[in-house]
């Protein structure tokens, strides 16, 4: 049972970073979407266990971690868009759409990078926990409660964050992403 719980933290680590990069750019991320993220996440860890041995045969275990780095870098190119978007908007004097202190939420592009990413961490690890002595619902009960307290607290510390780094949380969540993007193809 430690091995598994073990599992769950290091896959959700990248649940942790993402959601401080979300949380610093003052986007929101529902309970609804949050619990919808890990569901995905748990259930591709549950099915690559069950079946991942077959899946190596087909594919290679680097191009999960190509498509995640894609999708951290898509992720990352759309928050410095933004960035540089309220800055043109700040520079020519027209005001903000939406006040200072309202939350973005999350669009469904970025939620649809985001559950590929995080799935297919969990499917290449999956793989490899194949041999874990636990059931498919320990698996799925383990990921998905680690990956939604992961991703709270992450998205408190990215609050906190934007308030201390003066509002360029845009920025700073779109070069973690490029930063995880990075990490995930060494």
């Amino acid at each position: 049972m430690v091995e598994l719980l073990l599992l769950a933290a290091a896959l959700s680590a990248d649940n942790f970073a993402v959601s401080i990069g979300y949380g610093s750019s003052n986007t929101r991320i529902s309970s609804g979407m949050t619990a919808l993220l890990n569901v995905f996440c748990s259930a591709a860890l549950v099915a690559s266990t069950q079946f991942g041995k077959n899946f190596l045969q087909f594919a290679e275990p680097e191009w999960g971690t190509r498509v995640g780095a894609g999708c951290f870098f898509l992720m990352g190119s759309l928050k410095i868009l933004e960035e540089l978007k309220k800055r043109r908007r700040k520079k020519q004097g027209r005001k903000e759409e939406k006040q200072k202190n309202s939350e973005k939420e999350l669009r469904p592009l970025e939620f649809c990078l985001l559950a590929v990413s995080m799935s297919v961490d969990g499917m290449i690890s999956g793989v490899f926990a194949s041999d874990l002595a636990v059931t498919g619902g320990q698996i799925f009960f383990a990921s998905f409660a680690v990956g939604m307290a992961a991703m709270y607290a992450g998205y408190d510390i990215g609050k906190r964050t934007r308030q201390k780094n003066g509002g360029m949380g845009d920025l700073f969540g779109g070069v973690l992403f490029y930063l995880l993007a990075v990490l995930k193809l060494t």
